[in-house]
């Protein structure tokens, strides 16, 4: 196929975030025509220029409506659309009526968000009302503005200011957006780590292949975004009470006598046993030397916990085992798969074995600013075209299926449907519904789907079912210098499962008195159903589901200062002052019931988790039967146009991450190409297990022997597991 004809066959994809972006990326490299359509896509926003793409990769921001961060009380920043609240409507362009239902339920709305925030007394300065249109005169737009005034003002608001921007957006001509701006200071607060670890060679690749076209000025000698990955120095255990905390390097030991007193380190710190230890090697053995057979038909069938035995540990083991996969991945021990387990671990083995050094990155700014917006710049020089809409559901003319965006038919050659579980779901029995009618079959990733979803409406519990759990994070900025590790640190003792980094100190930009603040601690909640009982007399204990935002904040500070202040004491002396936040930033996808003074009410943003056995009923295929080759292009082309994309399909990654997300679109982009037959190299794609040990090879060579006549491990044949049980300290009982 000449590039002509590569034309012809143009890709829609739904879903601008990493998968979207990244099959985006294939395919333009390629020659085709492509087209990212996504609700968020420049929803407009005079707070921040962000253009909305990325998913939850990319960054958040909040707002300090008094236009100042800095306090002697901890106030709360607004982020999320609690701030950039928005309502689209029709004001009276030419001879077409106002929809005055609709303008009225917009007034009410707007006037009540403003009474909500004004309430809570953080309001200082003037409220500004910008009307968004695109008539080149401006009456129209000037009109609705003027009315928007003379309402608030009726509804007391005499403050209110209105400005009118009109500038190109997509959709009706008669479409207008209506915002409302506080004044107030602009700051990043993007939850959760953006964690780059050595083995994502998919996503590494990509940044690797995106050029920065607009630098800024800490990047005027970087060539691509790759270059904007920051090393780590290591993994830090902060330890509650009067434990120790302590930091392990995230690289290659120097010597043996090293890795001896790490492990010394271990057992006294972490209250680890001997036999602990030992019986853990044994396993993360046994799992390095296995083969693919077993991993795949035992092991994705049983939980980590189960792999390794867990109630033959002691303890402080078994908690560690259950709850810390939690704490990053909300990965429970005893509910998630060993193969995901095992891999991850071995993974992260195999980049602490490097000998360059670098295990695990952090970006060098916020993610939109370091990362996704040269990827936009870049993808836009090659002729992407981004849009903004919503896909709504799926019709058939009785020949084809075609999709609905924002209610209107939007035809196409072929279309990558990139979006998230919980947003696909609800989609899915309007395209079987319309495959139905068109008489067309091959809907089955579209079924699995729907039934991997599982039931979303438990979504608004503590403890979902299903494969989405809850994951999400709050920021605490301060006016002094605050870094604790250069890396990230997990909160082994804390009851909501705590990690952390301090972000600023691997940022480009140095932070100046403009900012308001010279540090944030971004801290991610892994455990949302787990109760704590705060030190404070009189407070109850809770689960951070149940917390209002004041509360998170508050019994999250307490667990972060139970583990940090005895190591910061030891640092900087016994009279050291701990640091004291100003303020703090909810993740904006958290919704709370009532006057946002109530508990948690929904998260936008759930998390998808492996669990034991579900691995095999996610759509698309990547694994094989015995004796055949490796998938490159396996996932299904439903209705003779669609494929699917996301971290829900089944990858070689597994784990839910932006890598994952970026194999799964080279799936995506393989299979469309293997369905136009079309030559030329495909999309590269890696699998972590052909990555590890190699001198193991030999070994899980014989464990394939092994398996096929039907025999255990051969560890199990030699008895090397057969390790005494935990025993408590007998000295314990004696008299």
């Amino acid at each position: 196929m000449n590039r002509a004809e590569r034309l012809l066959r143009p890709v829609t994809i739904f879903g601008g975030g990493i998968a979207g972006l990244s099959a985006a990326h294939e395919l333009v490299m390629r020659g085709f025509t492509v087209e990212i359509i996504d609700a968020e896509y420049n929803k407009p926003s005079a707070s921040t220029l962000d253009r909305g793409i990325g998913g939850m990769a990319r960054s958040q921001w909040a707002i300090a409506l008094n236009d100042t961060i800095s306090g002697d009380v901890m106030k709360r920043l607004w982020t999320g659309a609690e701030l950039l609240r928005e309502v689209s409507l029709l004001c009276d362009a030419g001879n077409v009526p106002i929809d005055l239902p609709t303008w009225n339920a917009a007034i009410a709305k707007l006037g009540n968000t403003i009474l909500e925030i004004e309430a809570a007394g953080e309001v200082a300065g003037v409220l500004r009302i910008v009307v968004h249109g695109v008539n080149a005169a401006g009456l129209p737009g000037h009109a609705g503005a003027q009315k928007i005034r003379a309402d608030l003002v009726a509804a007391g608001h005499p403050g209110a200011t209105v400005d009118s921007m009109f500038e190109p957006r997509v959709g009706s001509p008669l479409s207008h957006v209506i915002t409302f701006e506080p004044s107030g200071k602009i700051v990043a607060a993007e939850h959760g780590f953006r964690f780059f670890p050595s083995f994502y060679r998919h996503l590494f690749d990509t940044m690797r292949r995106t050029p920065i076209t607009y630098p800024q000025d800490s990047e005027r000698t970087r060539a691509t975004v790759f270059e904007n990955l920051v090393p780590s120095e290591g993994l830090g255990f902060a330890r509650g009470g009067d434990a120790v905390s302590f930091m392990i390097p995230r690289r290659q030991p120097s010597s043996l006598e090293a890795v001896r007193k790490l492990l010394d380190r271990v057992l006294d710190e972490l209250g680890y046993t001997i036999p602990d230890l030992t019986r853990f090697s044994l396993k993360l053995f046994k799992y390095m030397t296995s083969s693919t057979k077993r991993r795949r038909e035992q092991y994705e069938n049983m939980s980590w916990g189960d792999f390794l035995e867990a109630w033959r540990y002691s303890p402080v083991s078994r908690e560690h085992i259950e709850y810390g996969p939690q704490m990053s991945a909300a990965l429970r021990g005893s509910e998630s798969d060993a193969r995901t387990q095992g891999n991850i671990t071995t993974q992260l083995l195999m980049d602490q074995l490097k000998e360059d050094a670098l295990a695990d990155y952090a970006l060098c700014a916020p993610t939109s600013g370091a990362w996704l917006d040269h990827w936009y710049d870049f993808l836009d020089s090659q002729g992407v075209k981004f849009k903004r809409g919503k896909l709504t559901g799926f019709m058939s003319d009785g020949a084809n299926v075609w999709p609905v965006v924002d209610g209107e038919q939007h035809t196409g050659k072929f279309f990558i449907i990139a979006l998230s579980l919980p947003a696909l779901a609800p989609l899915v029995q309007s395209f079987l519904d319309a495959t139905l009618a068109a008489g067309i079959g091959g809907t089955d990733d579209m079924v699995r789907a729907k039934a991997f979803a599982g039931d979303l409406a438990s979504l608004t519990t503590p403890s979902p079912t299903g494969p989405l759990q809850h994951l999400s994070g709050i920021q605490y900025y301060f006016d002094e210098e605050v870094r604790f590790w250069r890396g990230h640190t997990q909160y082994l003792d804390s009851a909501w499962g705590l990690t952390s980094i301090a972000q600023p100190q691997f940022w480009a930009r140095p932070r100046t008195p403009d900012d308001d603040y010279w540090s944030i601690l971004s801290v991610d909640i892994g455990i949302f159903d787990r109760l704590y009982q705060p030190k404070t007399p009189g407070l109850p204990p809770k689960m951070a589901w149940n917390c209002t935002a004041q509360e998170i904040a508050e019994y999250a500070w307490e667990q972060i200062i139970d583990h940090h202040d005895n190591a910061f004491k030891e640092k900087y002396g016994p009279d050291a002052e701990f640091p004291t936040p100003c303020a703090y930033a909810l993740d904006g996808t958290l919704g709370f019931i009532g006057n946002r003074n109530g508990p948690i009410g929904s998260n936008g943003s759930p998390f998808l988790v492996n669990k034991t056995s579900a691995y095999e009923t996610r759509p698309g295929k990547v694994t094989t039967a015995p004796g055949e080759s490796k998938c490159i292009s396996c996932y299904q082309i439903m209705a003779a146009r669609y494929v699917l994309a996301g971290t829900h399909m089944q990858t070689y990654t597994r784990l839910t991450s932006m890598e994952s997300a970026n194999e799964s679109a080279r799936h995506a982009v393989n299979s469309l190409l293997q369905h136009w037959r079309i030559g030329g190299d495909r999309c590269d794609i890696w699998d972590p297990e052909d990555h590890e040990v190699e001198d193991f090879q030999s070994m899980r060579d014989l464990d394939e022997e092994l398996y096929d006549r039907g025999l255990p491990h051969f560890t199990d044949i030699l008895g090397w597991s057969e390790l005494p049980d935990y025993l408590p300290d007998l000295s314990t009982l004696l008299p």
